[in-house]
């Protein structure tokens, strides 16, 4: 259990540290189509990924030891996110072409 844990966490604190840096790099991205827009693309298909794993490793903990507060926590962290993606795009000022 404490392999799988360590495991557990250590996606998912990779999927969060990359969505955030994804985050931070997007307001510099206006009209941005060469490294920056690639980097972006880097960090979000790695965020992707790990939390892909972030999924797969809480569901192996669940069935096999017979727990639920993987999968509870990384739903809901899914749900936190979304909500904020979805508020901070409402309050954003509109885009000017």
């Amino acid at each position: 259990m404490r392999r799988a844990r360590r495991f557990y966490f250590g996606f998912l604190a990779a999927a969060v540290s990359l969505f955030g840096l994804a985050a931070v790099i997007t307001p510099w991205m206006e009209g941005a189509v060469g490294g920056l827009g690639l980097l972006r693309f880097i960090v979000l298909c790695l965020g992707i990924a790990s939390g892909i794993a972030t999924w797969y490793t809480a569901v192996m903990i669940a069935s096999v030891h017979k727990v639920a507060w993987p999968l509870l926590t990384t739903l809901s962290l899914i749900v936190m996110a979304g909500l904020t993606f979805a508020v901070s795009r409402y309050l954003a000022p509109p885009v000017q072409l």
